[in-house]
C-alpha cells in the first residue's frame, strides 16, 4: 500500500541486502512480471545488489518454494539486467548513469550519495532525482519508489525529499545512528 518509502538507518545496517536483493526477489513470488529499476551512487554497488538478487532466486532454497512461479529468461540474464519468462525485469546501475527508455514498477535507490562526494556531485544527484528519475515510474499512479541511505550531509537526497513539495507523499522509517 505504500508508494513512496523514504529509509534512513545507520551503515552497515543491511539495508542494501534487505532492500535491493531480498526486497525484489520477495516482490516476485506473488508478482514476477514486476519490472524494477535500481540505482546506487555507484554502478559497482548497483551491480552487486543486483548479482546478490539474482543469486536469491537462483538459489535451491529460493526454487524449492516458489520455483514454479518463474524463470529467468536465459537470453538476458545479466549482471546489470536479467529478465524472467513472466516479464519482469531488474536493471540496475549507478545514479548518474544513464536511464533514458527504462521504465519500472519500482525505483529503488540505495545509497544514492557517496560519504565522501562533494557538493557539486550531490547537487548532480539532486538533478538527476528531479529531471530524470521522477519520470521512469511506467504508471505513475500506482507504481512505487523507495528510496533507502544513510544520512551524509542536510543537502542528500534525503533532505531534498524531505524539503520538497512531495514530502507529505513519502511514507518516512529513519532509525538515527544516536539515539537519546
Amino acid at each position: 500500500d505504500i508508494r513512496n518509502l523514504l529509509i534512513n538507518v545507520p551503515p552497515r545496517s543491511t539495508k542494501t541486502i534487505t532492500c535491493s536483493a531480498m526486497f525484489p526477489a520477495w516482490v516476485w513470488i506473488n508478482e514476477p512480471s514486476t519490472r524494477f529499476l535500481c540505482l546506487s551512487h555507484s554502478r559497482d554497488l548497483a551491480i552487486e545488489a543486483s548479482v546478490n538478487h539474482r543469486d536469491i532466486i537462483e538459489s535451491e532454497w529460493y526454487k524449492l518454494r516458489w520455483g514454479d512461479r518463474f524463470e529467468l529468461k536465459a537470453d538476458q540474464n545479466e549482471k546489470t539486467k536479467f529478465s524472467n519468462d513472466q516479464s519482469g525485469y531488474r536493471t540496475s546501475t549507478g545514479m548518474l548513469s544513464r536511464t533514458t527508455g527504462k521504465g519500472a514498477n519500482f525505483l529503488i535507490v540505495d545509497d544514492p550519495n557517496n560519504a565522501i562526494e562533494s557538493e557539486v556531485e550531490s547537487t548532480s544527484i539532486i538533478k538527476r532525482w528531479d529531471a530524470v528519475l521522477s519520470t521512469r515510474l511506467n504508471d505513475i499512479n500506482k507504481d512505487k519508489r523507495l528510496v533507502i541511505q544513510q544520512r551524509t550531509k542536510q543537502t542528500d537526497l534525503t533532505g531534498h525529499i524531505l524539503d520538497g513539495e512531495e514530502s507529505s507523499e513519502w511514507t518516512k522509517f529513519i532509525i538515527p545512528m544516536e539515539f537519546e
